[in-house]
């Protein structure tokens, strides 16, 4: 496995290891969370209609200090023999005028605890959160739990939005990366975004599959920047594994360390065993703190 990359918040070093829960302060249990296991919990069925933004879902009227992480856990979205993509976003503001602050996070091919993506977003205290899915499969409940987390006083602070690329809205997908074609051989890379609008100090990457049927096995995930046919690696060898119950299991936290300048072409690969599991993958930019 490759050395994890370091990361700054402001002069505060969170990694490695990531993540450094010894400078993270959860905040207190929601009361309304079966048993208090998760800070936060919302159960939202998807539309009528697939692909279609659901009504927001309050999971915190007041954020009784300020943010810094909002940790995501996927529960219970994969479905067997069935293509479960779907997409969360997270916002912030009173009833009718939430504000979104990370678009279309990847949720899809959920099983109970098998990928907790840690998104580094900064949020007032006092402030209303909100989230709302959209998906592949309509009227299926979609169950996200979330610990929200703080960095101590002083020791810097996040970005207040993040950017998302490689979104297909008309399939609640990220882009399409093919099945390999040679085992154990990288794919061809895919480019996610021609030029990136703002310098990046991590990324975050949401995968899911591209299908309805998946062969169990292990595969790998690169994130790499520059010109086609020229792309220098920047996040390496991102593991995870594929489940024939339709599920995708992390082996890392979703986040990491990146230095991607603005006007970066963005471009994603993969490498798998099977010579199956197409996956589609969508990269959140993590705004360098400058």
């Amino acid at each position: 496995m490759p050395t994890p990359q370091k990361l700054y918040l402001g002069d505060n070093l969170i990694t490695p290891p990531w993540p450094n829960y010894g400078i993270l302060d959860r905040l207190a249990d929601s009361p309304n969370i079966p048993g208090g296991s998760f800070g936060f919990y919302a159960s939202i069925n998807t539309g009528a209609v697939a692909h279609v933004k659901t009504p927001w879902a309050e999971i915190d009227a007041s954020t009784a200090k300020t943010v810094d992480f909002i940790d995501v856990y996927l529960l219970n979205s994969a479905l067997s023999a069935t293509n479960s993509s779907a997409l969360l976003d997270i916002a912030v503001g009173a009833v009718g005028s939430e504000v979104v602050i990370v678009s279309n996070l990847p949720v899809g091919y959920g099983n109970q605890w098998s990928n907790r993506i840690r998104v580094p977003v900064r949020v007032a205290a006092g402030v209303r959160l909100s989230v709302r899915v959209q998906g592949v499969r309509v009227s299926a409940l979609h169950a996200q739990a979330f610990d929200l987390r703080r960095l101590p006083d002083g020791a810097g602070r996040g970005p207040d939005h993040l950017v998302t690329m490689g979104t297909n809205l008309a399939t609640s997908q990220g882009v399409v990366v093919p099945a390999a074609t040679v085992a154990n051989v990288r794919t061809p890379w895919v480019e996610v975004v021609a030029s990136s609008i703002e310098r990046f100090s991590a990324v975050i990457l949401g995968v899911q599959f591209a299908g309805d049927t998946i062969t169990s096995g292990n595969l790998v995930v690169d994130v790499g920047i520059g010109p086609a046919g020229a792309e220098v690696v920047v996040v390496p060898d991102v593991p995870y594994s594929a489940n024939t119950a339709e599920f995708i299991q992390g082996w890392t936290d979703s986040l990491f360390a990146a230095d991607i300048p603005a006007g970066s072409r963005i471009a994603v690969r993969m490498q798998n065993a099977q010579l199956a599991n197409p996956i589609d993958i969508t990269v959140i930019g993590v705004p360098a703190m400058v």
